[in-house]
C-alpha cells in the first residue's frame, strides 16, 4: 500500500514538473519575460487539446470496449 502511494506521489510530481518546464520553454519561445502570458498560452493549447480529445473520443466510441459475446 505505501509503495502505491509513493508512486502516485511521484508521479504527479513529474507531471507539475513537465508543466513548469513546459511553461518556462514557452516563455523563452516567445522571446518574453511574462511568464504570466506563457502561463495562459500553455492553458489555452491545453484546452485544445482537450477539446480535440473529446471529439475524437466521441468520433471513436469514447474508448469503451464492445462485449464479445
Amino acid at each position: 500500500m505505501e509503495n502505491a502511494i509513493t508512486d502516485a506521489v511521484e508521479q504527479a510530481y513529474e507531471q507539475d514538473v513537465r508543466k513548469i518546464a513546459m511553461v518556462i520553454a514557452v516563455r523563452q519561445a516567445l522571446d518574453n519575460q511574462s511568464t504570466l502570458l506563457a502561463a495562459g498560452v500553455c492553458i489555452i493549447g491545453w484546452a485544445i487539446q482537450a477539446i480535440i480529445l473529446m471529439i475524437l473520443f466521441a468520433a471513436l466510441g469514447g474508448g469503451r470496449l464492445e462485449p464479445n459475446f
